[in-house]
């Protein structure tokens, strides 16, 4: 069963005062809304990128900012699990051994 958003519907003089049933917002309840303010910049790329992909604003304002939340999150991952990368440094050094020189003096 889902969940009903229920709203007393007080602007239209037809239904002032009754109660008005918006939809099944079940797909809505475990989520939460945020506002904010952004750029004119910022604001048309966003309104490019969802141009582009078909998508209203706001799916392109929620896309991007989960994508840009997993991306960070899979980045912090691979650069705190040592193995991963002391093996892409290792296979960078055989590709290229001079960069091992910048290895060391980065450490130094």
């Amino acid at each position: 069963m889902g969940v009903f958003l229920v709203v007393w519907d007080m602007g239209s003089s037809l239904f002032k005062g009754y109660p008005r049933i918006l939809g099944d917002m079940g797909m809505y309840s475990r989520s939460r809304w945020i506002k904010t303010k952004v750029s004119l910049e910022t604001y048309e790329k966003l309104q490019e990128y969802a141009k582009r992909h078909g998508l209203s604003i706001y799916a392109a304002a929620r896309r991007l900012i989960e994508e840009a939340l997993k991306g960070s999150y899979d980045l912090m991952r691979l650069v705190e699990d040592e193995y991963i990368l002391l093996m892409a440094l290792r296979v960078r050094v055989l590709k290229n051994p001079s960069f091992k020189d910048k290895v060391i003096d980065a450490l130094r």
